[in-house]
């Protein structure tokens, strides 16, 4: 028995997956009084019971699985049928509960039993089965093979299997075997054990799952419309709502198991929507009819300037939209709008960018149209109108402000009021009147012009304009000087009074005064003497307004020089001269006016004047700053003095070295220094002569051929020279291959021990001025040297100075990390001491620190020379810090842990 119910459970279970899962089951168990008889002494209900209980553990947790009973609650009731367990997941525990606690009672209604369980089963729309354990035939009011037709007519894929449990008469099992046969079910009789395994071998392979069958889905535009070949959008759901399949096929053709499900199509083009439900036993094709689609048609919409007026096709924005607001269009240019349109209410609007005209209307469509809209005429496009005025007949454009007014023939103001000399404005053709007013005189003209298609100037003539002004001065001054000249006139912005050549043409002024200084102004006289005119100018137009007639008469001056000086030598000269403002004597070659050295007379006479490096017949020159005119000059000899230089031959490099020499001695002249190819304003060292002879010469680092030099200061040439050969030096430095970072080292060194020599520890690729630490070797040898904070390769250098320093020596030197331990109460009283035991290389000013976490600053601190342990001050406000070991040099953390102060 056990092994036939399982058997064909397995089937329902194997047949269940290959129908993708949909086929659900219930058990219905006769639980009628006949079900307390015996077989080999043990009761059938008990029996079916241990049956029930072995399959529940062999089914697998994910088979739905239900239990309907009948005959176990009244006797005699022909209704006593209850749905114990519903079908559902993994029901395998409440199931055996359920059939352990049966009491058989009453009839065997074994029909409306199965019924009631495919009801549950949802056999109209679903895959259904019913396995019936039953040890009778039907007691009540039906016909089994009746209602196995009945179901398997109005089912999905409805099949009831039968085991006839200890059922000897012919009758009753072949009114069991009927309601299986009925349903395409197997029946199977269970008596003992020889036949059980007999049956079990019949029923135990499962049955083929029903073959796949093709649905075609169509869509039709209207009822007995043609069919539908683009714009659609299909979907398809089993009868559990479960999407099976979408697309925008045409016409989908698919593979699907028999079952029932809902197509869904959607025509894009107006949202329409169809459905059906679809019973797909046998290969079909499903048609949906969506309503017929309607007819669109052309509609071009069209703006007019104006009543009866051109077609617009410029600069117009349409907007078409329906009549609940949705837009069709939406959008501006140069072009014609055509819509396709279903028919029904619109409404368009068109706006004419260039003025904002603005036209609309509501239309319906139910045939080909064109759409006029009337935008109110486009006024003319504007022209140019450019004005001006002169003063008086063939007179000059006039500069200065103006007022101007133009009315149209209506009258109307169009510019008002304009206060400008001249300008310009836009204005549609018709006729005008154009008036200007000169505020200075109220002068006025005006005159009347029409605009037609192009642009247009208009040029008025005001009456001349005469400006009343007058300027006085003395009838003669000396050139150069400054004189009093009082003036009357209009005085507007940046006039002045100016000196001109007498006759001279306008704008060749010499000198000039602005007239906002007032009356009388000071006036500058030319340099040179002659006859001029003092004029009143006006600013704009530069206008001579008055003028009157002034002598310039020349300046005396003298200068009076020694008669020979040595070159580069300051000498006296005497001078007489009107000293004007930045006034200078100078010395210029002979018969130049180019001078060479000058200096100014506002420092009186006799003035200090130093004489050209070169020896040869030069000048004296008083010259007046205004124009650089020279107004006085007398001759002198510039005469050569002797220069030397006397040093060895040859000198170590970067020493210093004794230079005798002779020469003038001027000041900062100097003894340098140089490449012996190199140009004369180019050295290497140099020392003042002012040191007096001889003079200490710092040699250059680099060997080779190089010369001695006595530089004259003022133009930086070279008196005298002398060839000096400078020879290499050398050096050497021996230290430790390795050593801890910040730790001294000592390191001898070899070299000459110049001023400034030092030994250095470097970057290997550093340049000899860059390193980490230095000694200077005037500390001897062997000298301690700071090894640097960070590890890493580095190297011991012995450094020349010079203009240029010079590496003499190297050696490489390791430098490795240092160790360092803390040791302390991870916790600590606000404004308590805290007893820290420490290791670490104690280097001098090494200390242990309470800083805040993420700070370089520290709150408390306590030097590492107090040995270990030490004890150190918490700081007075709780939080988290740490407790730090700090090299002293470059603040290197070397050691740290973390610190609550509470």
């Amino acid at each position: 028995m056990v092994r036939i119910l399982l058997s064909l459970l397995l089937i329902f279970a194997g047949a269940s997956a290959m129908a993708q899962d949909r086929s659900r089951a219930i058990l219905v168990l006769d639980a009628s009084g006949s079900m307390w008889g015996q077989i080999d002494g043990v009761a059938k209900i008990t029996i079916a019971q241990e049956v029930i209980g072995g399959l529940l553990s062999e089914l697998p947790a994910e088979q739905e699985l239900g239990l309907t009973a009948y005959g176990h609650r009244r006797k005699g009731d022909c209704g006593d049928i209850e749905t114990m367990i519903a079908p559902g997941g993994d029901q395998r525990a409440a199931i055996a509960s359920a059939v352990n606690a049966i009491k058989p009672k009453g009839k065997t209604p074994l029909s409306a039993a199965v019924i009631q369980a495919a009801e549950a089963l949802k056999y109209t729309e679903e895959a259904a089965t019913v396995i019936l354990v039953s040890d009778g035939r039907e007691t009540c009011d039906f016909d089994p093979c009746e209602v196995g037709r009945r179901l398997e007519e109005a089912g999905v894929n409805f099949t009831a299997h039968v085991i006839g449990f200890d059922v000897t008469a012919t009758e009753d099992r072949a009114q069991l075997q009927c309601l299986a046969d009925e349903t395409g079910g197997t029946f199977r009789s269970a008596s003992d054990a020889g036949e059980l395994a007999e049956a079990l071998e019949v029923v135990a392979a499962p049955p083929p799952p029903p073959p796949p069958v093709v649905l075609t889905l169509r869509a039709i535009d209207g009822p007995n419309g043609p069919t539908i070949f683009e714009g659609l959008q299909w979907q398809v759901f089993d009868s559990d709502a479960n999407p099976v399949h979408a697309s925008a096929e045409a016409k989908p053709v698919l593979t699907l198991d028999p079952w029932t499900y809902r197509a869904i199509v959607t025509r894009a083009a107006d949202g329409a929507r169809a459905e059906a439900a679809v019973r797909l036993e046998a290969d079909q094709t499903a048609t949906l009819v969506l309503p017929k689609l309607p007819r669109p048609f052309d509609v071009t919409f069209n703006a007019k300037d104006g009543p009866g007026g051109p077609t617009i096709t410029k600069g117009l924005y349409w907007r078409v939209a329906e009549a609940d607001g949705a837009v069709l269009l939406d959008g501006g240019g140069d072009f014609t709008p055509t819509l396709k349109l279903l028919p029904g209410s619109y409404r368009a609007s068109v706006l004419r960018q260039v003025d904002e005209a603005y036209a609309e209307k509501g239309f319906t469509v139910d045939g080909y149209a064109t759409e006029v809209l009337v935008l109110p005429k486009l006024p003319p496009e504007p022209r140019t109108v450019k004005y001006r005025a002169r003063d008086g007949e063939n007179g000059k454009v006039i500069h200065d402000d103006l007022v101007w007014d133009i009315y149209d023939a209506d009258g109307n103001p169009v510019l008002e009021t304009e206060i400008t000399a001249q300008g310009s404005i836009k204005l549609v053709p018709g006729a005008y009147r154009i008036e200007v007013l000169r505020p200075e005189d109220e002068a006025t003209a005006s005159a009347e012009f029409r605009l037609a298609s192009g642009n247009r100037s208009e040029e008025l003539v005001l009456p001349k304009l005469v400006r009343p002004a007058t300027v006085d001065a003395q009838d003669s001054a000396v050139a150069g000087s400054q004189i009093e000249v009082a003036w009357t006139g209009p005085n507007k912005k940046d006039d002045f009074v100016a000196v001109v050549q007498l006759g001279g043409r306008q704008g060749t002024w010499k000198e000039y005064s602005y007239t906002r200084e007032g009356s009388p102004l000071m006036l500058l006289m030319p340099s040179e003497p002659g006859e001029y005119e003092i004029r009143y100018v006006l600013n704009k137009g530069r206008e001579d307004l008055a003028s009157r007639k002034i002598t310039v008469t020349d300046v005396a001056a003298s200068v009076t020089p020694p008669a020979e000086a040595p070159v580069g030598a300051t000498v006296p000269v005497d001078w007489q001269g009107p000293d004007y403002h930045q006034d200078f004597l100078a010395v210029a070659a002979r018969g130049e006016d180019k001078w060479i050295n000058y200096t100014y007379t506002k420092g009186g006479a006799p003035a200090g004047l130093q004489m050209p490096p070169e020896p040869g017949e030069y000048d004296i020159l008083y010259v007046m700053n205004q124009d650089r005119r020279v107004i006085a000059r007398a001759p002198i000899t510039v005469s050569a003095i002797s220069f030397a230089v006397a040093a060895p031959g040859t000198a170590p490099a970067g020493s210093n070295v004794q230079v005798d020499w002779q020469g003038p001695d001027y000041k900062n002249d100097f003894i340098a220094v140089a490449k012996k190819d190199a140009k004369d304003s180019a050295w290497i060292n140099y020392t003042y002569t002012k040191d007096g002879a001889p003079a200490g010469l710092l040699m250059p680092l680099e060997p080779g051929t190089y010369e001695i030099r006595y530089v004259l200061n003022q133009d930086r040439s070279v008196g005298a020279r002398q060839e000096i050969e400078i020879t290499a030096i050398t050096g050497s430095v021996s230290g430790p291959a390795q050593a801890k970072i910040g730790d001294r080292v000592q390191v001898g060194w070899e070299g000459p021990d110049y001023k400034g020599d030092y030994v250095v520890v470097a970057k290997p690729d550093a340049k000899p001025e860059r390193y980490e630490h230095y000694t200077y070797t005037r500390s001897g040898s062997p000298l301690g040297l700071q090894m640097p904070s960070e590890p890493g390769s580095y190297e011991l250098r012995y450094i020349a100075q010079g203009r240029q320093d010079m590496i003499l020596a190297r050696q490489p030197i390791e430098v490795g990390p240092v160790q360092a331990t803390l040791s302390a109460e991870g916790f600590v009283a606000a404004g308590g001491n805290l007893a820290v035991t420490w290791e670490g290389p104690d280097y001098r000013s090494d200390f242990i620190a309470i800083s805040k976490v993420g700070d370089d600053r520290w709150e408390t601190y306590s030097y590492t020379k107090g040995g270990s342990p030490l004890v150190i001050r918490a700081p007075d406000s709780p939080g988290t810090y740490e407790l730090r070991y700090v090299m002293n040099l470059d603040r290197k953390v070397l050691a740290s842990q973390p610190l609550e102060v509470e």
